[in-house]
């Protein structure tokens, strides 16, 4: 039961940042590119997911909109991905 699960953690988090790489050809201010950037190379450093974009290094972005970011994303997402946003807050170093 835990491999599945496990499985099904890794596939919230590549769906995660497969959207937020898309996301970030859609914003227009610089600011909002670099909170999804920011929590994009979160994933990249902590979980197993295959890089769709290039970051070499964490955008310099107010953490505050960073957590914003994640309750507003975690608001849309069934019970099922808790854990996913757990972790991202943990890899983004928010609270």
């Amino acid at each position: 039961m835990a491999l599945a699960e496990a499985e099904a953690e890794k596939l919230n988090v590549e769906g995660l940042s497969i959207m937020l790489a898309k996301n970030i050809d859609s914003l227009n201010a610089n600011e909002d590119k670099n909170v999804e950037r920011y929590l994009l190379k979160s994933i990249y450093d902590n979980a197993d997911v295959h890089k769709s974009e290039k970051i070499d290094e964490y955008p310099k972005v107010d953490s505050k909109k960073v957590a914003a970011r994640i309750d507003e994303l975690e608001k849309d997402e069934p019970q099922d991905a808790k854990k996913t946003f757990s972790d991202l807050r943990t890899w983004a170093k928010v609270k």
